[in-house]
């Protein structure tokens, strides 16, 4: 005899809406990974690509600019060099990128730094010995090598690595000096080899003058030796040919000598420069190219350049000889009052 049970309607009715709400959540699933049942033959298909895009077109996503974050302190690892205090005192448009970042030059990728060490030893033959005996003398550390890459995609790129090469160049024998009135021409590059011989000697490449259309070293891009700059007398007036007894006058174009950005500037320097022509102060200049400049700075359509010109031409034939008028020219606060009390 088969067993009788009653059914609870309140179990069954449970049961029948868990079965239910079970059913609805497979079907929404369903439809997610396949929103429109395929044939039996298709099946494969469908499942194949259900994870690709509609179309095989990929969706869009929105992309954030990649920002370069300029970290100080211990949080900072980046390879840099420190530079010198007389760096931010010189005030140099050409290198405030690197007192901008923190004073120092920093590499943007992580550079090789290569060290190299040598050992010297000296042999020692005994009697009766067969090999040489080798005796230790001395250690020596051999050049590091600092090999890094700098991108530039950008003008802050640009001015960066132009500063970061400057200064570079600062450490080694030899650096470049430029006006802060020069507008570099675009052909020419800080990249002249230095024969090992010239060392030493004082390299001017030639200027182009708005004013009067002269061309030659006024104004013009310099590479110094360091170290006969560094211990140069202050006291001179024509630094440049001071320097060093030795002077190489390079026929290239740098720049242009922009000195016209306003009157006062445009007159002093007009002044400066007829003073130490007609003075005779500048070493190994020729007399009748000096004559020849003279002629042009004091005949040039700028009236407020001619008026320097002449101006410094008379004072600087006046005191030839006297050295101590002569270096008044490097007082501007006294070219100021010059050129105020000819107003």
């Amino acid at each position: 005899m088969a067993n009788q049970y009653t059914r609870n309607p309140h179990i069954d009715h449970f049961i029948d809406n868990g079965i239910s709400i079970a059913q609805s959540a497979i079907k929404e699933k369903a439809k997610k990974i396949l929103p429109h049942p395929p044939d039996a033959g298709e099946f494969s298909s469908f499942v194949r690509r259900g994870n690709l895009p509609k179309d095989g077109v990929p969706t869009s996503r929105a992309y954030s600019e990649a920002k370069v974050i300029d970290k100080q302190g211990d949080n900072d690892w980046r390879v840099s060099i420190s530079i010198p205090p007389v760096i931010r005192e010189l005030n140099s448009s050409l290198l405030n990128p690197l007192v901008d970042s923190g004073e120092r030059m920093i590499f943007p990728f992580t550079p090789s730094v290569i060290f190299s060490h040598s050992a010297s030893y000296s042999s020692m033959q005994p009697v009766h010995t067969n090999y040489p005996f080798y005796n230790y003398q001395n250690s020596a550390v051999d050049a590091i090598t600092v090999s890094g890459d700098f991108f530039i995609e950008t003008n802050e790129d640009a001015e960066y690595w132009v500063a970061a090469v400057t200064f570079l160049r600062t450490l080694t024998k030899m650096f470049y000096v430029v006006d802060g009135d020069a507008i570099i021409e675009e052909d020419f590059k800080f990249d002249y080899a230095v024969p090992e011989k010239d060392m030493n000697a004082v390299h001017v490449w030639r200027s182009k003058n708005p004013v009067n259309n002269l061309v030659y070293g006024y104004g013009g891009v310099k590479l110094l030796p360091r170290d006969l700059t560094l211990n140069m007398s202050i006291g001179t007036t024509d630094m440049t040919t001071s320097i060093s007894d030795r002077f190489r006058p390079m026929e290239q174009i740098s720049n242009v000598s922009a000195f016209n950005t306003s009157p006062f500037n445009t007159w002093k320097s007009a002044f400066r420069e007829c003073v130490k022509l007609s003075s005779k102060v500048i070493d190994r200049q020729e007399d009748a190219e000096t004559e020849a400049r003279l002629d042009a700075w004091c005949k040039s359509d700028d009236l407020v350049a001619v008026d320097g010109a002449v101006a410094g031409r008379k004072y600087g034939t006046e005191n030839k000889n006297n050295k101590e008028a002569i270096s008044k020219i490097n007082d501007f606060a006294w070219i100021e009052q010059i050129y105020k009390n000819g107003k």
